[in-house]
Order: C-alpha cells, then structure tokens, then sequence
C-alpha cells in the first residue's frame, strides 16, 4: 500500500494529539529541518517526532501506518538535503536508545556504537579504531543511504528495530552488511578493529548526495 504524500490537515492534527501518547514521544509540528540538518537548510517538517527509545519507536510507526502516513529518520549529520518547502509527513529524530559507546558482549575485542552517535567517538575506543573515527556521520545515516559497502570487514553486526520488535544479526568479516529493508531503522552497529590504512573513509562528495533510500520509505521532499 502506497504512502500518502499530501495529508489532509485533520489527519496531521489527529497524529499530533496521538502521538505524544506514546510513552516517551514528543511532537513538534511545522518544525524547521533547518535546525537538523547539517548545512542548516531546509523548510518545515509536518511533524517532527522525537522517539527516545526502541519501543517509542515501534509505537510511532504503528500510528502513523495506520493513516498511510510517510515517516523517514533524521540522523544527526544527515547528509541528505531538505529543500524550502520541507518535509511530508512523519521526521522522527532518535534519542538515547539509538546513541552510545559500549563494549560489545560478544566479543571484547568488539565496541557497540549506537546509530545515531558520530564515528568520531570511536576516536575513545582505542587504536584499532582510529581509521573508522575519521568518518563523517553516523551509522545509521550511512547505512539508511545505502553506502553499507564501506563497512565490509568491519562490521560484525547490526541491531535493528522491525515491526516484530528488535533484531540483531551478524556480518562476516568478509561481508557487507545488507542493505536495511525499508520498515526496519538501525539501532546500533557492532565493529571489530580494522588496521589503520582499512576501510578508506567515504569520499567527502558523498556527503551531499540525497538520501534516496530514506525517501523511498514514504516521505516526500517539498519543492
């Protein structure tokens, strides 16, 4: 079933009185995209909704698939660019669920960073490291914009939030993570110790290309 890109003025009123419902959740409606994107452009998103955890989450998507309504994520450092006319729809913002440095309990050679947190913390996590902590962004922006390819070899798994709730999966260290399908939002990313010439940071151009395979997920950019 095909997203609605142009709801009508008593759906988002309706989503804005439920949403903060959801335990957790916040609503800002009209909110400037300027204030959330990297080069502080873009016009108003219909709702921004802030969702601190995995479960505030889930709640949100619930609600807004029942009305058809688009939803994309804005990471922190997204490189995906809003025009003046804004955003259609449903912008959640992740909160603490989706941010942090932590040892891995897999493996303690490994650290769990959490999707929306810069890979310049990774700068803490010691000199195996190092390489990945000159990227720019986060996880969950590259992985939502399809450049997963970057992480092959040091990714060694992904957690990610789905319908069905959380799931977590591992990544060889001769694979590349699979491109996210489009109901599930990563919620943090496990990495080994690469050397220091590997992987090689994306290229700085691709932190202005759009963020195509979020706007699949529903949400429209306005002219």
């Amino acid at each position: 079933m095909g997203a609605l890109h142009d709801l009508d003025p008593e759906t988002l009123a309706a989503l804005s009185v439920a949403l903060p419902r959801v335990p957790g959740v916040s609503v800002v409606r009209n909110a400037s995209m300027a204030d959330h994107s990297a080069l502080r452009v873009g016009g108003p998103a219909d709702l921004l909704v802030h969702v601190p955890t995995a479960d505030a989450l889930l709640g949100v998507l619930e609600l807004a698939g029942r009305v058809r309504c688009p939803w994309r994520v804005s990471w922190p450092l997204d490189s995906s660019l809003p025009k003046d006319g804004g955003v259609a729809g449903v912008v959640l913002v992740p909160g603490r669920d989706f941010e942090g440095l932590r040892t891995s309990e897999r493996d303690p050679t490994f650290v769990e960073l959490g999707a929306a947190t810069p890979f310049a913390a990774l700068a803490a996590a010691g000199p195996g490291f190092a390489a990945l902590a000159s990227w720019p962004g986060t996880p969950g922006g590259l992985l939502a914009s399809g450049h997963g390819k970057w992480l092959a070899g040091a990714c060694a798994g992904l957690q990610t939030v789905t319908p069905s709730g959380l799931r977590r999966r591992r990544v060889a260290a001769t694979s590349v993570p699979e491109r996210l399908a489009r109901t599930s939002t990563l919620r943090s990313i496990t990495l080994r110790p690469v050397p220091p010439d590997h992987p090689t940071p994306p290229p700085a151009g691709l932190v202005l290309e759009p963020d195509a395979p979020l706007v699949a997920v529903g949400s429209t950019w306005r002219e």
